[in-house]
């Protein structure tokens, strides 16, 4: 069976992560600050706070840029649905902006039309590890003096003409969690072109408690669950996904294992801090990695599977290889199960938004039907990544 993701290590990561811990580590201590320094330094951010979590380092962010309640901030319509839920329970009000059809992406021009004077934010989301409409969005934004904060959470370590994604913004955060570009187990980063709002997040976070035993629990059972997913069994496990009439109850049930020993508003802690320095170090080796795969299913993928185009002056940071077929994901997502294969679809992958705010955005609408994410990991073989191939040809044809 070939996974469609698994956690992202570098090499001796899990013995860091087992036989590293010491209890004083869980304290937001020098490494924590010098975690933050290396990640400044290697992407020319002027500097840099860890945060629990990457919707931590968002609250965080809009808080410290005065963003209100009762604020309107610019969302896309294809993102994570829990997101858009968290900015309204907030007291913000999301407004959902369509995306573009090839490129999943939101853009300047379906960004425009939802424009209000109550505007103050867009949140502007590199989805899957590449670029939005980035550069076209900072013009709009400043010619309406409206804030843009960058979502890198999937998207750390990607460039557009050659400059860092979070750089382009008023402020960005990122996310550490095990399946993204650097993995700490969770946390977040935030940056800002302001000094002073970087410098008042961390303030905040400095009245914080430390984040407690209970987070090694965390980490052991998001090992457990990557090693699951390897197992013969999972074969298996993955029909249980297939079914329309049980998707729902195995999604809850992944989630309450991810949910196990979760933190609340905590510090990031030196345990992680230890981990990322070295995950850094690693970022470089593992895009180039994706990259290398990625090019070679854009030469063996079926040419009715549609894939984000080439731009040359993108350099991505896959977070996920998504793609299109002519057939509603779920049925080739079972399709593909009979084969070895695990694809994504649906809300594994991302969300379609428009459904919890009733806005018109038939691009995500379609783009959350028909979209499927292929495999793809450092760990990935190229004979594996031909079977993925070969096996959507069996599927589409």
């Amino acid at each position: 069976m070939i996974p469609r993701k698994r956690n992202t290590y570098y090499k001796g990561q899990l013995r860091d992560a087992i036989f590293g811990f010491r209890p004083r580590l869980l304290k937001r201590d020098g490494i924590t600050g010098d975690f933050e320094k290396v990640f400044a330094k290697k992407f020319g951010f002027s500097n840099a706070v860890a945060t629990c979590t990457g919707r931590d380092g968002l609250l965080l962010l809009l808080n410290a840029l005065g963003i209100k309640a009762g604020d309107e901030i610019i969302t896309p319509a294809y993102t994570l649905g829990e997101l858009v839920v968290l900015l309204k329970e907030r007291g913000y009000v999301p407004v959902l902006a369509d995306v573009d059809e090839a490129t999943y992406q939101v853009t300047a021009k379906s960004i425009e039309p939802r424009i209000t004077e109550k505007t103050r934010a867009i949140l502007a989301t590199h989805l899957f590890g590449w670029p939005c409409d980035i550069e076209n969005i900072v013009e709009l934004a400043r010619s309406k003096n409206i804030l843009v904060i960058e979502d890198c959470a999937h998207a750390l370590g990607g460039r557009l003409s050659g400059r860092a994604l979070g750089s382009f913004g008023d402020g960005a955060f990122f996310s550490l969690e095990q399946v993204k570009p650097v993995n700490t187990f969770g946390g977040g980063l935030v940056v800002a072109k302001n000094p002073s709002v970087v410098e008042q997040i961390r303030k905040g976070i400095e009245q914080r408690p430390d984040v407690g035993i209970g987070f090694l629990r965390q980490v052991i059972t998001k090992i457990f669950i990557d090693f699951a997913v390897r197992s013969p069994f999972w074969r298996l496990a993955s029909w249980f996904f297939a079914s329309n009439l049980t998707r729902r109850l195995a999604e809850k049930t992944v989630a309450r294992f991810y949910s196990v020993g979760r933190v609340g508003e905590v510090k990031y802690s030196d345990y992680q801090a230890m981990m990322g320095i070295k995950a850094i170090e690693y970022l470089s080796e593992r895009n180039k990695r994706l990259n290398q795969l990625v090019k070679i299913y854009r030469e063996n993928l079926p040419d009715a599977v549609k894939i984000q185009p080439e731009d040359s002056e993108v350099q991505p940071a896959y977070f996920m290889l998504v793609t299109r077929t002519p057939y509603e994901a779920i049925r080739v997502k079972a399709a593909m199960l009979k084969h070895g294969v695990g694809v994504g679809a649906g809300s594994e992958i991302t969300d379609d938004c428009s459904k919890i705010m009733d806005a018109d955005c038939p691009n995500a609408s379609l783009i959350y039907r028909m979209a499927i994410q292929l495999p793809l990991h450092p760990a990935m073989r190229e004979s594996e990544v031909m079977k993925v191939c070969s096996a959507l040809k069996k599927v589409i044809y």
